[in-house]
């Protein structure tokens, strides 16, 4: 099955772009902004996307501990179609605009209908 799938990514000064790129690259992924790309991936509907991809991602990106990935999609396996985002590399990291207006809360995985 393929599936639309955005990834912002952050490795970092030291990170492997090289590899990283070369998997975008080998997806055929198109340009979004600084450090976001949009590409098609064929994956295995047995398998959760998010694990699909960072098991891929992983085979191929030597990932440091403080680089990050974060995946969004469209999830339609519900009634109700959802967009869908996590951190499949690493974690969220305090917001530059943190404070500014409220209080923050931790959030695994994020969705909007």
């Amino acid at each position: 099955m393929e599936k639309a799938v955005w990834i912002s990514f952050d490795l970092g000064l030291k990170g492997d772009y090289q590899s990283l790129f070369q998997w975008l690259d080998k997806h055929q992924a198109v340009e979004c902004g600084r450090n976001l790309a949009f590409l098609n991936v064929v994956v295995d509907k047995n398998i959760p996307l998010a694990d699909f991809i960072k098991d891929d991602l992983t085979k191929f990106v030597a990932f440091n501990e403080s680089d990050r990935i974060y995946l969004t999609w469209l999830d339609n396996s519900e009634n109700q179609p959802k967009i869908k985002g996590e951190f499949i590399i690493g974690k969220r990291t305090r917001s530059t605009w943190e404070g500014y207006a409220k209080d923050y809360q931790e959030v695994k995985t994020d969705e909007a209908a």
